[in-house]
């Protein structure tokens, strides 16, 4: 039976090697990451930028030192309002909610490619309709 399945069943058959060409993609994404520490530097700097702009706001942001940044909110509705209000201003905020995590929050990630205008733009937006 065994050797039957290892010879006949095409989920093990495909799937007993990472194909060649991902394997690549990874040694060039490493390599990538290891000779370029000017985007995890930005992306630093932006996350500091992004908590700095919303310090003296009411807003609460959870505890994160990463480019995830959770802006918890009271309800799912005004996670569900927020975020499409923020869309039609050209922002990409996801809302979070129960069951998933155990307050309602956007989910507002940063990036190495986001410049400070974008930054401040979206605190700003934060600011007036949360």
């Amino acid at each position: 039976m065994v050797d039957w399945l290892m010879n006949r069943a095409h989920s093990y058959i495909y799937t007993t090697a990472v194909p060649a060409a991902l394997a690549a993609a990874n040694l060039a994404a490493v390599a990538a990451i290891a000779a370029d520490d000017g985007r995890r530097q930005r992306l630093a700097e932006n996350i500091v930028l992004f908590r700095m702009l919303l310090a003296d706001t009411d807003l609460t942001l959870g505890e994160s030192a990463t480019a995830i940044q959770p802006l918890l909110l009271d309800s799912s509705a005004k996670a569900l309002e927020i975020s499409r209000a923020l869309m039609a201003r050209g922002f990409w905020v996801a809302a979070i909610r129960p069951p998933t995590v155990p307050t309602p929050r956007l989910r507002i990630t940063l990036s190495a490619a986001h410049d400070a205008a974008q930054i401040t733009a979206l605190a700003q937006a934060l600011r007036e309709l949360a």
